[in-house]
């Protein structure tokens, strides 16, 4: 692998070792965790390295990288411009908040709410609620689903972990919902005088026109539930969302035309199986990608399309399907069923 630049702020480098050139560099893989930071970087226009994390090869068991990040998770951000004694943050939600207060004047004062300390305490309960929240949760049901449903052989064994997986999902995206209902609310009650002066009528709060989740302006909040809420489809739920959800079909398709957030989605920018789309593309963007995969399944007579289905969709002519995600974990779950 060479370096190659992924946004106009992020460079891949080829190895654990760099080399570097830029003061932050950031260990990821690609997933929400690391599309939140990547988001961030971009909104701060900080120029960033990146190294690409694979999960197939194990890579965050590397020893190198557990000297990082002991929990040997993604993302990890390592800050260069002290020299002498380059300072690492792990997880998401802390690099997070350390990057906007690093650059408080080049935008991260205003993501965080770091003017007003109602506001920076209203940012920080949506950032805590999403990484206590939405996304362990959201991320149980898609490993559930995904990547052990079309590998076990006793489906009955999964199916309790499913139905809580999914229904505790569901159940935070209506939290979304709601919380955005409630801002475009108070949105229309703060805009109510001038439109009735001016139409001389009734002023009606109904409809979606998107709003943000603190305030009326991105902040952390936003960006970090952006990446797992748009995986409703992974998830499995994108039927309700569709149904019952207007607020968070309204905010999604807001912060999706975003260009930070388009930017976070090339980070790191490497597909786990050659020939497959990158997780961003799969769980976001290609509809082509993820009828096939439907479809696949259903061929298979599986109940739940996910990872085995891409690796079989990719593999070529001869080859097995290909390595799958966490597969000590299934073989020691089949293998411990009884």
């Amino acid at each position: 692998m060479t370096s190659r630049p992924l946004t106009d702020l992020a460079t891949l480098r080829p190895s654990l070792d760099g080399p570097f050139e830029s003061d932050i560099v950031l260990y990821a893989a690609d997933t929400p965790n690391t599309w939140k930071v990547a988001a961030v970087l971009e909104e701060l226009n900080v120029q960033y390295d990146v190294v690409f994390m694979d999960m197939m090869t194990n890579m965050q068991k590397d020893p190198s990288y557990l000297a990082l990040n002991p929990n040997g998770r993604m993302p990890t951000l390592v800050d260069r411009s002290f020299p002498e004694d380059p300072f690492v943050v792990f997880e998401s939600g802390a690099i997070i908040q350390y990057l906007c207060r690093k650059y408080p004047t080049e935008g991260g004062g205003a993501l965080a709410g770091l003017d007003d300390p109602r506001a920076m305490s209203e940012v920080e309960q949506w950032v805590m609620w999403q990484v206590s929240g939405l996304g362990p949760m959201t991320g149980q049901a898609m490993y559930f689903k995904r990547i052990a449903s079309p590998v076990m052989e006793d489906q009955d064994a999964l199916k309790f972990s499913i139905q809580r997986y999914e229904a505790e999902a569901l159940r935070l995206m209506h939290v979304l919902e709601s919380r955005l209902a409630a801002q475009k609310e108070m949105k229309s009650s703060l805009d109510r005088p001038m439109s009735l002066s001016l139409s001389g009528g009734r002023h009606s709060s109904s409809g979606s026109e998107a709003c943000y989740l603190v305030g009326n302006r991105l902040t952390l909040a936003d960006i970090a539930c952006y990446g797992y809420a748009a995986c409703h489809w992974w998830t499995g739920i994108s039927e309700q969302v569709k149904e019952e959800m207007p607020h968070v079909e309204a905010w999604l398709e807001l912060l999706g035309g975003r260009a930070s957030l388009q930017a976070a989605f090339r980070v790191p920018g490497i597909a786990p199986i050659p020939g497959a789309p990158t997780f961003a593309e799969l769980f976001v963007l290609d509809t082509v990608w993820q009828a096939k995969l439907e479809e696949h399944a259903k061929a298979a007579g599986r109940p739940h399309f996910g990872w085995r289905d891409l690796s079989e969709l990719c593999k070529k002519d001869g080859d097995d399907a290909g390595p799958t995600l966490f597969q000590a974990d299934i073989e020691s779950i089949n293998e411990n069923k009884g």
